[in-house]
């Protein structure tokens, strides 16, 4: 496991991801804003990476200096020139993102009890989602997929705060 306290999700389905990644300690954090403030204090002096879904209209100015570094189908990469600061956007928003890739990998959501989009984002909007064993395995099996996109988050997040 990987410590991760410079990985600032900001839900808690997102820290949930970023923990079943093998990121053990996310600092979690409650919104877009949220992240966004610990980046430009608590991790000043620091590498951090922020975990963020792609909420149009709701994104902080702080974040209008990141340039994009790459993207995939589902994520963008980003960095802020000349500091360790990085984000991760999640696109669609998270719910409608962990469908896309279970779409593209042929993993069938209502094996996990998931009928729905609106099933899932249900679960996932409750603050006790680690809890929940239907997302855990539901998002354990994204992670673990031969091709998963997921794997090329886990591998830039490594990368970034290795550097």
């Amino acid at each position: 496991m990987i410590d991760g306290r410079n990985v600032l999700p900001e839900c808690h389905a997102d820290t949930l991801l970023i923990r079943l990644m093998g990121f053990e300690h996310p600092t979690h954090q409650d919104s877009i804003g949220a992240v966004a403030n610990a980046m430009k204090d608590r991790y000043k002096n620091k590498a951090a990476v922020g975990v963020i879904d792609d909420n149009k209209g709701s994104i902080p100015k702080y974040f209008d200096d990141f340039q994009t570094e790459s993207r995939t189908g589902n994520f963008i990469f980003k960095h802020l020139p000349d500091k360790k600061r990085f984000l991760v956007v999640v696109t669609p928003a998270f719910e409608s993102c962990m469908f896309n890739i279970a779409e593209e990998l042929e993993v069938n959501p209502i094996k996990y009890g998931f009928k729905s989009l609106k099933q899932f984002k249900n679960a996932t909007k409750d603050e006790n989602v680690h809890n929940n064993q239907n997302v855990k395995q539901f998002l354990n099996t994204l992670i673990q997929k031969k091709d998963s996109p997921l794997k090329e988050v886990k591998t830039w997040i490594i990368e970034k705060l290795e550097d």
